[in-house]
């Protein structure tokens, strides 16, 4: 018997809908489930938490992982709250705490986001992130002016056109979703594309800022759900479907809650959280966060431009 330390309030959603599953991939450091067609995150709980995860030990993760593998059938006990996952090994969540991956708006000072959002453009080229999306330095620290409103950049780069064009998208001057998406989902390598990442992001960044993204979020949803499976990869559809509602992974929770406060120190060791968050996707993940902050602060931003004040 194996007992998980966490579970999201999210999974019990999902084991009461179907309670057949199956192991649907395997990791070095985690595994998930399927059931039906919502994945199930299983992983050390000191990693953090997915919106779709069940926390255990590391050393009791590690032990199951070995154990496991491709396609085993996977039962759900509803009345002991267990996860029958082989003949011998039983995960059972009754001891588990729930947490709640949602992520609500946050009050903030606007004048400690524009300095957080300057302290993080400067963490982002300073300790040499590595980004998915640009293959070079001076890429990166391009789209980063650009995304500072620096009057020196030109739209050229067809990074920053395509940038521009999911701006102009999320506040609702640009009506079709199907070519901003269609570029940006499955974009890039790995288990979750660095396109993935980025919007996974932006989400974030506007639901803590409590920005107006009900349309935007709501087309990605509905493209997700039509086109998801034919452009990505099922671990990066589930990541964004939960982002479209708001629910993030706790790692990305934490920066978000420490970029609004005035403490640059809680800022930094949210970043080497989100620095674990596999080869390019926490740096990813931070441009998307620094689009969305970029959006909301742009109109104040060129005017200090234009002022000499940043």
């Amino acid at each position: 018997m194996w007992n998980a330390n966490t579970v999201a309030k999210e999974i019990y959603r999902i084991l009461e809908e179907e309670s057949n599953g199956s192991v649907h991939s395997v990791f070095d450091r985690s595994f998930n489930l399927i059931f039906k067609d919502k994945l199930i995150h299983i992983g050390a709980a000191e990693n953090g938490m997915a919106p779709f995860g069940i926390g255990m030990d590391q050393f009791d993760a590690q032990m199951l992982i070995r154990k496991i593998s491709l396609g085993q059938t996977v039962m759900w006990n509803a009345r002991s709250k267990t996860l029958h996952i082989t003949s011998e090994d039983v995960l059972s969540l009754q001891a588990a705490s729930v947490t709640d991956p949602f992520l609500p708006a946050i009050p903030f000072n606007r004048t400690a986001l524009e300095k957080n959002f300057a302290y993080l453009a400067e963490k982002l080229f300073a300790d040499e992130w590595q980004t998915g999306i640009v293959q070079t330095d001076e890429e990166k620290k391009m789209i980063l002016d650009y995304l500072m409103c620096n009057p020196s950049v030109t739209a050229d780069h067809p990074v920053i056109k395509k940038i521009q064009q999911l701006q102009v998208f999320i506040k609702g001057q640009h009506k079709e979703a199907l070519p901003v998406f269609d570029y940006w989902i499955g974009r890039g390598a790995g288990l979750t594309p660095s396109g993935d990442d980025i919007l996974t992001g932006l989400c974030a960044a506007f639901a803590a800022l409590e920005q107006d993204c009900a349309r935007w979020t709501e087309k990605l949803a509905s493209y997700l759900k039509q086109y998801g499976s034919k452009r990505t990869t099922a671990v990066s559809v589930a990541y964004l479907t939960y982002a479209a509602k708001h629910e993030f992974h706790s790692h990305l929770i934490q920066l978000m809650e420490s970029l609004l406060q005035p403490d640059q120190q809680q800022i930094s060791a949210a970043l080497e959280e989100m620095k674990k968050m596999g080869h390019t996707s926490g740096t990813d993940t931070l441009i998307g966060v620094f689009a969305g902050m970029s959006t909301v602060l742009s109109g104040d931003l060129k005017k200090k431009r234009g002022e000499g004040l940043l």
